[in-house]
């Protein structure tokens, strides 16, 4: 519904931006002039703190019968929203346009990008398809003495898992149009599986993100580390000078060996609690979803291994002009050496043939 012939007025924007979060989690509205009527969920409304049936405005005062809510910076109502909408990845779907897609010279790409490993292959058919790619923007949050934070982007071809570097870069370039259907393409537990499979590519590139704010935290740790050292080992050597001094008693003496022989145990916890000052403990959360939907060309590769043969399906991306990595059937990570196990599984250079988890599954 287009709201942006009911609202007027500097806060009409977030009047506009309640209703469609209104509308979005299941609230039915309806148009009044000036003002919107919404009839919400129950759940719905317990969450915001309002009355199941409400009126919405950026005026404070209305003339209809359901009450009053009035949007504008500030108000309980938006405020709420916004602590909701929030506290939820967005998502956002967009299509592409290609005027032509690449029809032949898949045999000379597919000899750039891939090894086989004791196998040989060859081409059997093309055909174009639509097929979808999902890009997780997740949040780091990276906390010791100092924090650091940012964003990293994976992008997943949504169908195999297949890890596509730089796509989120390389869509700037693309005409796309987005879409504003509102039907929900993925289930929670599609996005779930799908961030199992994003989250070694997401801790590898947090980890990149954050060399320099280890390495910072690392020479801190050193430093104090050090500095800590250097003053136990002085204060060591002066209380054992202290033992010579005359006048001292055997009392005393005995009191000063004690403190001496101490000042390891000390020194240990002086140093373990500077490792839980610099220790650096990561946060990562997902905060945005984007779906795009593309015409790519769906390529069947037939590979024969021995005398056993494999159908394996792969897809030439336009948005990347390259062929998208093939997935281990083992561990599940993206790969261009490809070997196979003894029941013609896909597997990585880092799996063992031997140790097949797809073989296992069977057994």
């Amino acid at each position: 519904m287009n709201f942006s012939q009911v609202f007027s007025g500097t806060d009409a924007h977030l009047a506009e931006f309640v209703c469609r979060f209104l509308e979005e989690n299941g609230a039915l509205l309806e148009k009044r002039n000036k003002v919107v009527e919404a009839l919400l969920p129950k759940e719905l409304a317990e969450s915001l703190g309002v009355e199941e049936h409400i009126c919405i405005s950026p005026e404070t005062e209305t003339k209809q019968d359901a009450r009053p809510y009035p949007v504008h910076f500030g108000s309980p109502l938006l405020d709420r929203t916004l602590a909701i909408a929030g506290s939820r990845p967005s998502l956002a779907r967009c299509e592409l346009t290609f005027y032509y897609l690449k029809k032949s010279g898949f045999d000379h790409l597919i000899k750039e990008q891939f090894t086989f490993s004791k196998s040989i292959g060859e081409i059997s058919s093309v055909a174009e398809f639509r097929t979808q790619y999902i890009i997780f923007t997740c949040r780091y949050l990276a906390q010791s003495d100092e924090q650091k934070e940012g964003l990293v982007t994976i992008p997943l071809h949504e169908e195999t898992g297949a890890f596509v570097p730089e796509l989120d870069q390389l869509l700037l370039h693309q005409e796309k149009s987005f879409s504003t259907n509102r039907q929900q393409i993925f289930t929670k537990n599609r996005i779930d599986h799908l961030m199992t499979l994003a989250r070694p590519y997401i801790s590898e590139a947090v980890e990149e993100k954050t060399i320099d704010f280890r390495k910072s935290m690392n020479r801190r740790f050193f430093r104090d580390s050090t500095s800590l050292e250097e003053y136990y080992q002085a204060l060591t050597e002066e209380m054992k000078q202290s033992l010579s001094r005359s006048g001292l008693s055997d009392r005393g003496r005995a009191e000063r060996e004690e403190k001496i022989a101490l000042i390891p145990q000390e020194l240990a916890l002086k140093k373990k609690d500077l490792l839980t000052k610099y220790s650096i403990k990561v946060n990562v959360s997902l905060s945005a979803v984007m779906i795009v939907t593309t015409p790519a060309v769906r390529i069947h590769f037939s590979t024969k291994a021995g005398n056993v043969k494999k159908m394996i399906p792969m897809t030439y991306n336009p948005i990347s002009k390259l062929i998208d990595p093939l997935v281990c059937e083992s561990c599940k990570r993206s790969m261009y050496r490809i070997g196979f196990c003894k029941n013609m599984h896909l597997i990585c250079t880092n799996c063992h043939a031997d140790k097949c988890s797809r073989c296992d599954e069977n057994y």
